[in-house]
């Protein structure tokens, strides 16, 4: 080949890898922008504190005070907060769409328990959705790895504000574990990490999350018969408030061993689904 056609093959193949390398960059280009803008990807909050003072419910033999609100990012779980106006643990499970603070004091702390029941949704195979979902069947979901991947965050309004939290776990929780750490005001900073140790020992999943002892967290909790009538647990997800300028965005999240260990039971089979 002569040495003006070999300058004319090389300048031909050069706008050909030109092309082609562009071409590559505008496509990781847009990967990018449709991994940025997909849905459950942010998080926008709506303020729920008008709605606290608006909210009583009744039942034939109590009147319930409702002195917060909880909303949990991806599911229909919206729901005012309780306070027993008799200061009665045991809420009853009639009343329909509810939960209620389990700490003794109706405000906020460092560690804030909301509580609510589960009655339509106790199977190893839970439903993402139903009509009968009224209090935290949906809580549920979060066993569900595509689901926590896309939903990462919660919210709850008391005192006046509403304070957004960031999920760092997910988990079973022995019932005795529960109820462990006191439930009155805030927790020490040893206390907290304590508590923290223990939850992680049960995640489901591994949060790229940061948090210790020093940060506000908060748990939302219901019954499970996941592991069958007769075992004593609950499951529970935690989340850590944002931080000062912290975005709502999504962050990696992977598996963990515990979840390894319960994964072929979470897909059941044909007769799991009969029984």
């Amino acid at each position: 080949m002569s040495e003006p056609k070999k300058k004319k093959k090389m300048k031909q193949n050069a706008i050909t890898y030109l092309f082609v390398g562009c071409g590559l960059i505008v496509l990781l280009f847009v990967l990018l922008l449709v991994q940025w803008i997909r849905p459950g990807k942010v998080y926008k909050p709506e303020s729920r504190v008008d709605m606290i003072d608006m909210t009583n419910i009744e039942s034939a033999k109590n009147v319930y005070d409702t002195i917060g609100w909880v909303t949990v990012q991806g599911t229909s779980i919206d729901l005012p907060i309780i306070k027993c106006a008799n200061d009665e643990k045991d809420y009853p499970v009639e009343l329909e769409g509810y939960a209620w603070l389990s700490n003794d004091e109706a405000t906020f702390h460092n560690n804030l328990k909301v509580f609510g029941h589960n009655v339509f949704n106790l199977s190893s195979q839970p439903a993402l959705k139903s009509e009968d979902f009224e209090r935290f069947e949906e809580l549920m979901s979060f066993l569900y790895y595509d689901f926590a991947k896309e939903n990462q965050f919660f919210q709850i309004s008391i005192d006046g504000k509403d304070y957004v939290y960031r999920i760092f776990a997910v988990a079973f929780v022995p019932t005795s574990d529960v109820y462990y750490f006191p439930l009155t005001d805030d927790y020490t900073k040893e206390e907290l990490d304590r508590y923290l140790k223990r939850i992680m020992g049960y995640n489901l999943y591994q949060y790229n999350v940061d948090v210790d002892g020093e940060d506000d967290i908060a748990s939302l909790t219901t019954c499970s018969r996941f592991f069958g009538m007769d075992t004593q647990y609950q499951f529970s997800v935690f989340g850590r408030l944002l931080k000062e300028g912290e975005k709502t965005k999504n962050v990696g999240i992977s598996k963990t061993s515990n979840y390894k260990k319960i994964e072929e039971k979470l897909k059941g089979d044909d007769e799991d689904e009969e029984a």
